[in-house]
This record gives structure tokens, sequence and C-alpha cells, in this order.
């Protein structure tokens, strides 16, 4: 074997280690954002079955985040839902004073995603459609 094609496969394994690494480090700062932060008023938590939707099943919830949106104060929204193998996922949605949400996705049950933690930073469910997405981010 070369020299050329052993540095390459070293250069490779480097790669893949740390790249897994990396992706990791990112969830778990997820992970860690989410458990650290300013915690908003809960709307309280919905656990949905296969199929379900939040709007079909959740009104009191769906209206209390939009009762934030309308008085322009900060609200958390946990939204539990199940894998086509029954593995539970846990949506946390956390809509600020200016009306930005966040969703934190914990797939930390399901063995088959990719990361435990993941961040979306601003989104606009049908169910809370006057969701606001300006390039500052939260405020």
């Amino acid at each position: 074997m070369s020299t050329l094609t052993k540095a390459l496969g070293v250069l490779t394994v480097f790669v893949l280690v740390t790249g897994t690494s990396s992706c990791r480090s990112q969830s778990d700062s997820v992970k860690d954002q989410w458990a650290g932060r300013e915690k908003f008023s809960g709307c309280g938590s919905i656990e949905l079955s296969q199929g379900d939707t939040v709007a079909s099943t959740s009104h009191s919830e769906v209206t209390c985040m939009t009762d934030a949106l309308d008085s322009g104060s900060g609200a958390e929204l946990l939204v539990s839902s199940p894998t086509t193998e029954g593995d539970r996922v846990r949506d946390h949605y956390r809509l600020y004073p200016d009306g930005h949400l966040e969703l934190y996705i914990d797939s930390s049950d399901d063995p088959y995603a990719g990361d435990d933690w993941e961040l979306i930073e601003c989104i606009r469910p049908v169910w809370l459609p006057r969701v606001t997405c300006s390039d500052a981010g939260p405020s």
C-alpha cells in the first residue's frame, strides 16, 4: 500500500470520526440550550396518537398559544407524537413575545433518529399561522 493510500485512509477515518462527534455535539448543545432557556408561560402538553394532528385534538392548547401571540407574551407548548415504530418524539414549541416561534425536537427515545435534539429557528405551523419570521431572530 502506498503512502498516499495510507494517508487518504487515515484522513477518511478522521473525517468520519470527527463528523460523527460533531453531530453529537450539536445535538447536545441544543439540549443544553433548551434546558437553560428562560421559561415562558406553559400552554400545557398534547399527546398525539398515530395519525392525530394538533389542530383537530387540542383546542385549549392552541387557544392558549394564539392568546399569547395576540397579547405579545411568550408561551411554550409540548407536543408528543409517535414515530411509525411507536417511539415518542417530543416537540417543544417556544413562542417569543415578538411572535417568533422556535421548535426544539427531542428524538432521544427514537433509535432511528439522526440527532437526539434539533432546533428549527422559525416555523409557521398550520395551527398557528400568524407567527412571524424576522431575520433578526428572537429578541
